[in-house]
């Protein structure tokens, strides 16, 4: 069981951080890091509508993302353009919208419910507070340090620990949840791990955590590292049990669930994936995004739900808006994305061929034992990965940790951080 980082404590409150990002003209930290503020930045609800990363308007998003804007044609804008930093070349079609900008009649349901008893506006609060759930995992101390509280005060241990560790707000959630990207070291190469897109692979995020502790005692010089490890804070609340059944958010996915097309083995909410609108957040990338939705209609996930809604348009939700907006901004030689579970590891897309990117697999799965597997194209595209990838031509990676059923049991931490750390270490030296 992971002990360096912690359980959540008391009084540990958002409005107490000071959060950072480093400047868009280059990779590595300003010295003043810690005393910048954020300047991307999502609203509380995106309304079914792109995320608006930077300005006001949808218009001024789109350019900010380099998507072509059907008023202003050919308009992309500079200053967050990875080609101005290290010659990286976008496809503009990558960004290519749908197009109908409005969200389906699907896509609402279940949204309007929690809209009229308060929701977005609603406070997750601390699982320790309150003994009301029906989730087996609510108080196993693991899960509990998995909620957005606990995870934010683990970040914050490590950022007064070491010097050489910043704190940055790269976005919001749907509930208005910060989320937080913690780096480690200020080295010219930049290298992203992120955990937890889905909400019931919550244990990847200790597991980053854990390793966030052992690298930061031992970290590279050469390397920035770039660690966020909750990218649905709001999903991962709802699952280990942050939120619990009397609140409007989780009446709203029990509707959600009740009515899907789709009805799952698991009960809720360990059958939930998704964000707390029911979009598959790695479903939600700009890469071939209508084939992921092809696919996933085809097997009945037409809707918001537990799982697989890849939701109204590519980049509608605020979590993969940060998530795109924040790789834009920094120049990742890599990046992993821990998920759960088959103890496999993803490194390819379609046909792309990154440089040093099997090679780099075959090394990590020699460390870890895990299984390089090819994604079959049903299961594939609309993911960070397959974004990544597709986008930079960089080498991009998906572990699935451990075997079982997600949300896996937090008995099973030790044997997949046992196997999952030789893995990053490869990755990191």
């Amino acid at each position: 069981m992971p002990t360096a980082w912690g359980l959540p404590r008391e009084n540990i409150h958002e409005s107490s951080i000071s959060v950072s990002r480093p400047a868009p003209g280059g990779g590595r930290l300003r010295e003043n890091a810690r005393e910048t503020s954020v300047s991307v930045s999502q609203p509380d609800s995106c309304e079914g509508k792109p995320c608006e990363l930077i300005n006001t308007s949808p218009e001024s998003q789109l350019a900010e993302l380099e998507m072509p804007n059907s008023n202003h044609p050919g308009k992309t804008s500079n200053s967050l353009s990875p080609q101005k930093r290290s010659g990286r070349k976008m496809r503009p079609d990558l960004f290519e919208m749908p197009g109908s900008k409005q969200p389906s009649e699907a896509y609402l349901y279940g949204f309007q419910h929690v809209m009229e008893h308060g929701f977005p506006n609603e406070t997750i609060p601390n699982a320790s507070a309150t003994n009301e759930g029906c989730h087996s995992d609510i108080h196993n101390p693991l899960a509990a340090a998995a909620q957005p509280d606990a995870v934010l005060a683990a970040l914050k241990n490590l950022g007064e620990k070491y010097p050489f560790v910043n704190l940055h707000q790269i976005g919001t959630s749907r509930l208005g949840n910060s989320i937080h990207c913690l780096t480690i070291g200020t080295g010219e190469k930049e290298i992203m791990i992120n955990a937890a897109h889905h909400a019931n692979e919550w244990i990847t995020t200790p597991i980053l955590l854990q390793f966030m502790e052992d690298y930061a005692a031992n970290h590279n010089p050469n390397i920035t590292l770039h660690c966020i490890p909750l990218v649905n804070p709001d999903g991962v609340a709802l699952v280990t049990g942050g939120i619990p059944p009397s609140s409007p958010a989780y009446k709203a996915a029990e509707e959600m669930t009740k009515n899907h097309p789709v009805q799952l083995p698991q009960p809720l909410p360990d059958s939930w994936k998704a964000n707390i609108i029911g979009v598959d957040l790695n479903s939600n990338y700009p890469a071939n995004w209508h084939l992921a939705k092809q696919h996933k209609f085809a097997k009945g996930y037409t809707q918001p739900g537990p799982r697989d809604y890849v939701g109204p348009q590519p980049l509608s939700e605020p979590e993969s808006c940060a998530m795109v907006a924040y790789t834009k901004i920094n120049d990742f030689a890599l990046t992993i994305s821990l998920h759960t579970q088959g103890e496999e590891i993803y490194w390819q897309y379609m046909d792309y061929d990154p440089p040093g990117a099997k090679e780099l697999a075959i090394r990590m799965s020699k460390a870890s034992g895990y299984i390089l597997e090819e994604v079959p194209d049903s299961s594939s595209h609309g993911g960070y990965r397959d974004w990544f990838i597709q986008a930079y031509n960089r080498p991009g990676f998906t572990i699935e940790c451990g075997l079982g059923e997600s949300p896996l049991p937090p008995e099973d931490f030790d044997g997949i951080y046992k196997k999952v750390a030789p893995l990053l270490w490869e990755a990191v030296l």
